[in-house]
């Protein structure tokens, strides 16, 4: 069973050292699920973003980014614990 691989992700300085990482030995599956739960709540979030009135927009924005980060990184992570099952069989 493939599982995610480590993958860094916010970098937080001048530095661009990354904050946090997807933790590597999570079955591929379930971290897929939760990446997919990620973009759903960010797609929610990114709705409010075209109301000119709201003045949440700019922390709603942050938090899409952040939403986006999060699945990103974790897709890598999945991607390449994939790429590790296929080349070690």
């Amino acid at each position: 069973m493939a599982k995610t691989t480590a993958a860094a992700f916010h970098p937080c300085n001048a530095a661009r050292q990354p904050l946090f990482v997807v933790a590597e030995g999570v079955p591929v599956s379930d971290a897929l699920e939760r990446a997919y739960c990620l973009l759903d709540v960010a797609e929610e979030l990114a709705a409010h973003l075209s109301d000119p009135g709201d003045q949440d927009r700019e922390q709603i924005g942050h938090a899409c980014h952040f939403l986006l980060q999060m699945a990103k990184a974790t897709v890598e992570a999945c991607s390449s614990g994939l790429a590790e099952e296929v080349r070690h069989g």
